[in-house]
This record gives structure tokens, sequence and C-alpha cells, in this order.
């Protein structure tokens, strides 16, 4: 094999590694992106009709919180890979009409336009099942802007004969997006939490598990002795839960156990009644997303202020409600 050979065949492998490394940002910037946009409009306009009927908020903070990761780290390494790449270009050591580019380019275009009619497939089909509001329209021109923007660059480079080297296209564009993306970040920063705040109501978060958790155990331990457990404790000692439920995860406390009334009276079915108690240190009372904080056996959030909560539960009837005292 000649030196030639050898040569073209590490250069084609080079170059394969520079357009994967472009579409892969890209991709992965544009996916960020309209995630955030899709959930600004699920802010913003918060109600949307449920496939199954009823209504719902599809807000997710979460979802927020990956986009903002992405474009933090995948959209600096874009700009600085697609930058090598236009110089690359420019020192002409790019094969423009053949082989690796044109390959991966169409695959590219490809992967975009079957992105694009997928989400407008689904958008379509929330219209036909009654969400045919304002939010419909903003998620479709989220999508047509998008794509049509990725679209509309990938195909007019790969149909110029320079590959735009002479044009300062790509730059226009590159600083266009990177004015779109960090306004979406500075958008995005402004609906999550902190980190110490997120951390915080991780922390409840998992003290309302237990409190859930504990109240089974409860329940199967009354059904079982039909007496009401001395403490806590003795549900760990029946191995009905693990010794990490019965105390807070921050403060290695253990939970407050009482029993209200123990024993019904002569006349009557009052139910027996007991209460657990936490310290928690967020309020989650006004939180706009329906997941945060577990349900109880039956059905009840756990609803809290940034204080000492009690949640109070019944023995022999079905209970409702946790009562917040």
């Amino acid at each position: 094999m000649d030196s030639t050979n050898t040569a073209n065949k590490a250069y084609g492998a080079k170059l394969l590694f520079w357009y994967l490394r472009v579409f892969f940002a890209m991709g992965f910037c544009a996916c960020a992106t309209g995630t955030l946009w899709y959930q600004f409009i699920n802010k913003w306009f918060p109600l949307q009709i449920s496939p199954y009927g009823g209504v719902f908020r599809p807000y997710a903070n979460r979802a927020v919180i990956w986009g903002i990761s992405t474009l933090f780290i995948v959209g600096p390494i874009l700009f600085v890979f697609a930058a090598m790449l236009r110089e690359a270009i420019k020192r002409n050591e790019v094969e423009l009409h053949r082989g690796v580019r044109q390959w991966l380019t169409y695959v590219f275009l490809f992967i975009v336009v079957t992105v694009m009619v997928g989400d407008l497939i689904t958008a379509v089909y929330y219209v036909l099942n009654g969400d045919y509001s304002t939010r419909f329209f903003l998620k479709v021109f989220t999508v047509l802007a998008i794509s049509g923007w990725l679209i509309s660059y990938v195909w007019l480079d790969i149909r110029s004969e320079d590959g735009l080297a002479g044009s300062a296209l790509p730059r226009r564009m590159g600083i266009a997006s990177a004015i779109v993306m960090l306004a979406s970040l500075g958008v995005g920063f402004t609906l999550i939490d902190s980190p110490m705040l997120a951390r915080a109501k991780a922390f409840d978060n998992q003290r309302a598990s237990d409190i859930q958790q504990l109240q089974v155990r409860v329940q199967n331990y009354f059904s079982r002795y039909q007496r009401m457990p001395e403490s806590l404790e003795e549900l760990r000692e029946e191995g009905m839960i693990l010794i990490y439920a019965l105390e807070d995860p921050d403060t290695g406390e253990p939970y407050e156990f009482r029993v209200v009334n123990e024993q019904n009276p002569p006349t009557g079915r009052r139910p027996i009644r007991y209460e657990i108690c936490a310290v928690f240190t967020t309020d989650n009372r006004d939180e706009e997303e329906e997941f945060y904080g577990p349900r109880g056996p039956y059905g009840s959030s756990f609803l809290h202020g940034a204080e000492r909560t009690c949640f109070e539960q019944n023995i022999q009837e079905t209970p409702g409600r946790q009562r917040l005292r």
C-alpha cells in the first residue's frame, strides 16, 4: 500500500470525526433549544388536553434543567468544532462533493426531516383531540423554526460549490444561533430552582415518601395485631420497614409518631387516629408541577410548609385527604 492511499485513509477518518462531532453537537443543541421552548410554552400556557380525556399541566422543571445542561456543555463544543471545520474548508482540505461529507450531510438531513414530520404529526394529533389553542401554534412554530434553520444551513452548504468558504452566511447564522441559545439559557435559568433549593426540595420529597411508607406499614401492623404500635421502631423490629425510612434523611432525627385516640368509644364508631410528623424546609403548597411530592396510600397529597408538619391518618375508615396541622 503506497503512502498516498494511507494518507487519504487517515484523512478520511479525520474528516468523518469532524463531521460526526459537528452534526452530533448541532442535533443536541437543536433538541435542547426545542425542549426549552416547549417548556416555556408549557409554563406560560399551562393547560393541555390529554389524549385520554381531561386536562393536565405538562410543564416539567426537569426538562428545563436538561435543556440548560445540554446547551451549557454542547453549545461551546458546537461552535469550536464548526469553526475548525470551516477553517479546514477554507484551506481546501475537505473533499466537498463526494465521500464522507456528502453521505453524512444527507443522513443528517434525513434525520432532521423525520423528526420534524414526527413532531408535526403529534401536534396535529393534539389538535384533533381538542387542543387547538395558542400553545399548538407556538409549538408548530418551534418545530418549523428550528428544523427550517438546520435544513436551510445544511442545504445551502451542501449545494455550494466552495462549501460557503467565501460567504459570510455561516458566521452570521452562527451569531444568530448563539444569540438564540443564550436567550434560551437566560429564560431557562429564571424558571428553575437554585441548586441549594433543589437539594432542599429533594430532602423534603424523601421525607414525604418516608411518611407515605410509614402510613402503609402502620395500617399493616394494625391489621396484623389489632393494635397500634408503641413506636415506629416496632415496625422495624417486625421487619416491616427499613431503618432509613424511620429517620430524617438530612438530620438523622427520627420521625415523630403519636396516637391521637387509640380505642373506639363504647358508643359510636369513631376511627382510631394517629399522626406522623416531620420538619420540612420548603413549601410545596403552591408548586405547579403535579409530580412534586408523593401521593399518599389513598390518593391524598402531602402538602406542607417550611415548618414542622404533622399528617393525621385514620385506621379503621378509608382515609381521605391528609389534614395539614
